[in-house]
């Protein structure tokens, strides 16, 4: 690792490995919710609103949050424990959680954001009297993928703080 991060305080790694944490974990959470509320609301405009922001949420905050986790917590480790290869089991054991959430991540949340929008795009905006609107199947089942998400941010956060 570079040198550089031996002489960086711990405490600017301890923090910045908290607010990166926070908002990537927050983020996770707080968008698996929105999605639920709006699909529930079944608005078409929302839906349609909705989608187009998803990507622009996980590029701004969500990424960059979960970037500067991983980097203050590589520091921490090599100013706490002298590097990854010394390292407690359960900073193996979060690296391992982190690989599993971002191939999840990457196969059934990235991956159906495009067809979820194309399907919320597609949506008549103006329906006939008495006609429910009805939330396409990629949206409803974007529901489970996010709740398995939440449930890796709360094993994350789980080994992190048990440390196992």
């Amino acid at each position: 690792w570079p040198a550089v991060m031996k002489e960086i305080p711990e405490r600017t790694f301890f923090l910045n490995h908290m607010v990166g944490g926070m908002l990537f974990g927050g983020g996770i959470i707080l968008t698996t919710c929105i999605e639920w509320l709006v699909a529930k609301n079944k608005e078409v405009s929302v839906l349609q609103f909705w989608f187009n922001k998803v990507p622009i949420l996980d590029t701004l905050i969500v990424v960059p949050a979960l970037t500067v986790s991983m980097i203050s917590g590589t520091g921490l480790t090599i100013r706490r424990y002298g590097g990854l290869g010394t390292a407690p089991p359960h900073v193996d054991a979060i690296f391992w959680t982190l690989i599993l959430f971002l191939s999840w991540w990457a196969a059934t949340d990235l991956t159906t954001q495009g067809t979820a929008l194309k399907a919320v795009n597609d949506m008549p905006l103006v329906l006939k009297k008495g006609e429910e609107v009805e939330v396409p199947q990629v949206v409803l089942n974007r529901h489970f993928s996010n709740v398995i998400s939440c449930f890796f941010i709360l094993m994350l956060y789980s080994v992190m703080v048990l440390k196992p």
